[in-house]
């Protein structure tokens, strides 16, 4: 049976600017997979029925007892999109399933209309660019939709923490989103230079740079975004450590480069209560 797996992914910065004209930098997050495959049996999930129905109606070519099985370790509802990871991953493997090619376009805009028409789930368009491209991308949203591939100038080692105990579904935060925010706002503009900076730094390697784009965006937020209280703790617990960081999407994750000497903040994210996984890209 034919099968496709898609990674997490968290914004360095730039984030929550892409449903609103603006501009974000993205990196996957490989230690986080969805993993789809196409077998016989019961649809499991809204998700999946989505994902079939979508294909279904596109393509027409799904035997009527075939359904998709996923297999995920991305924690669920804390920003690191791993709904639209299952769709990308279903899309790519019901392609190979049924000979289908699927270029990447095609791949962005039907999962795009999945998650946001078919099922409802409120968001921009960052997750279906950055995952398709399954690398660092530079992604801007005004005029047109656009993702630049990035190649960091040295190694960068990143962390990524959540609290599951803390998830909630991205509607909630993005729901609200567009009575305080459009292609013209100040705060959408600002977040997208941020975002700009940021790819710039990634590619220069300067890692300071990019730290600095980082904080900057999530201040913004702060300012533009109502923001759970303990979200906004996960974030100060990074911070009293002296680390850099921002949400990797909706809330409930954070992402940041990881410090010289990690096991001391490892271990303070640990006692606050927070999972991690860490990674190098480059």
């Amino acid at each position: 049976m034919a099968t496709a797996s898609v990674a997490a992914r968290a914004a360095l910065a730039g984030n929550p600017s892409d449903g609103y004209g603006g501009a974000v930098t993205s990196i996957p997050v490989p230690t986080l997979v969805a993993t789809v495959e196409v077998r016989s049996g019961d649809h499991s999930s809204e998700l999946v029925r989505g994902v079939l129905a979508r294909w279904v109606s596109t393509f027409g070519r799904v035997d009527s007892d075939m359904t998709l099985q996923v297999d995920t370790t991305i924690p669920r509802s804390v920003g690191l999109a791993g709904s639209s990871a299952i769709v990308i991953a279903g899309l790519r493997a019901l392609a190979r399933h049924t000979h289908v090619t699927l270029d990447d376009w095609q791949t962005i805009e039907m999962a795009h209309s999945i998650e946001r028409e078919d099922l409802g789930i409120a968001g921009g368009w960052q997750d279906q660019l950055s995952q398709t491209a399954g690398c660092p991308v530079a992604m801007e949203f005004a005029p047109t939709k656009e993702a630049t591939p990035l190649v960091p100038g040295r190694r960068i080692p990143f962390f990524v923490a959540w609290d599951e105990a803390s998830s909630e579904a991205s509607g909630l935060v993005h729901n609200d989103l567009h009575r305080r925010l459009d292609a013209e706002s100040p705060d959408v503009q600002s977040m997208a230079d941020q975002a700009r900076l940021a790819a710039r730094a990634f590619e220069d390697g300067d890692v300071h740079a990019l730290k600095l784009a980082m904080t900057a965006t999530l201040d913004l937020r702060f300012d533009a975004v109502p923001i759970a209280a303990r979200h906004r703790e996960m974030a100060e617990v990074a911070r009293s450590c002296g680390v850099a960081c921002n949400f990797t999407g909706s809330g409930g994750a954070i992402v940041g480069v990881l410090p010289k000497a990690p096991e001391p903040f490892l271990d303070a994210l640990a006692e606050a209560g927070m999972q991690t996984t860490t990674w190098e890209v480059g």
